[in-house]
């Protein structure tokens, strides 16, 4: 049995490894399905502290709080988040809530 990696990889078929070099994005050889990297999400591309502390915070009561602060401008020189972030963050408080149900403001 070979060894299965989580990436696609240049000149590989169904995540075997050839030549150990994980493929980059629009770098896939023909044929392959894309790369999840060609998917990313706007918070995972632009964002990607975010991203990671609301993965380490999910399923806890602590990521309602993160949500409060990344929602308000307790500072007043913030700009705000791009449409497409805010939206993304929107949808993971959103199903946070579901999960660990606390007043957020």
């Amino acid at each position: 049995m070979s060894r299965r990696t989580p990436f696609p990889t240049i000149g590989s078929s169904a995540g075997e490894p050839m030549g150990g070099k994980p493929a980059a994005v629009g770098q896939l050889a023909v044929g392959q399905p894309p790369s999840a990297v060609q998917y990313q999400t706007a918070l995972e591309k632009d964002f990607p502290r975010i991203l990671a502390a609301i993965q380490s915070l999910w399923g806890y009561p602590e990521l309602n709080s993160y949500f409060r602060k990344l929602t308000l401008d307790s500072r007043g020189d913030r700009e705000g988040f791009p449409k497409e972030v805010w939206e993304e963050i929107f949808t993971l408080l959103y199903l946070h809530q579901i999960i660990v149900p606390e007043p957020l403001f």
